[in-house]
This record gives structure tokens, sequence and C-alpha cells, in this order.
């Protein structure tokens, strides 16, 4: 790693994956806020569309979290700044996809079925 010839401190890397994904979380954030929205304006069938909408999210979020979970673990690995910020995104994807694993296996074994 090079030095910043200002400080002579070691020059920490731009946070990259950090911000691919924080960018990947805010776009399954606002999609699921979108769609909520849509479901909102549309015919009223005793709430089924938002036992489909919490499903839907359950489920992505398994994918989008273990994502963010990599991309976490790449940032600390690669000693890119920020590295409480890639921390504290990793022990949520983990927390996350720990809690909600049971969910997506469960349709993937029905998809498969």
């Amino acid at each position: 790693m090079s030095t910043d010839p200002a400080s002579n401190l070691p020059a920490t890397r731009r946070p990259v994956f950090l911000q691919s994904a924080v960018v990947i979380l805010g776009v399954w954030l606002v999609g699921g806020f979108g769609f909520a929205l849509v479901l909102a304006q549309g015919p009223k069938n005793e709430g089924w569309q938002w036992v489909f909408l919490l499903g839907l999210m359950g489920v992505s979020a398994v994918f989008v979290f273990a994502v963010c979970g990599v991309l976490a673990g790449i940032s600390l690995a690669r000693s890119e700044s920020r590295p409480r910020t890639a921390a504290t995104l990793l022990a949520i994807s983990c927390a996350v996809v720990w809690l909600l694993k049971g969910m997506a296996y469960r349709l993937i074994q029905g998809l498969l079925n």
C-alpha cells in the first residue's frame, strides 16, 4: 500500500465495495417502498397483497443482505476507509440472513418440487 506524501501515513482506499453495498440496499428499500405505494393505490383484496409484499421483501432480503455482507467483507479485507461502517453492515447482514434463511429455503424447495 502506498503512503500519502503529505502526512506520511498509509493511504486508505476509496470504499468502492462499501458504496456498492449501500447502493444495493438503498435500491432494495426504495423498490419495496414503491411497490407498497402501488399496492396501496390498487383494489383492496382483504390484505392479501400486503402478505405477498411482506413475503417478497422477506425472501429478497436474504439475497440482498447476502450480497451486501459479501461486499462489506471484501471492503474490510481490502482495508478500505470506513471500517466501522463496513463491520456494522456486515453484522446486520449476517443477522438478517440468519433470521430469514428458512423463508428463502422453503421458497426454493417449493419451486423445485
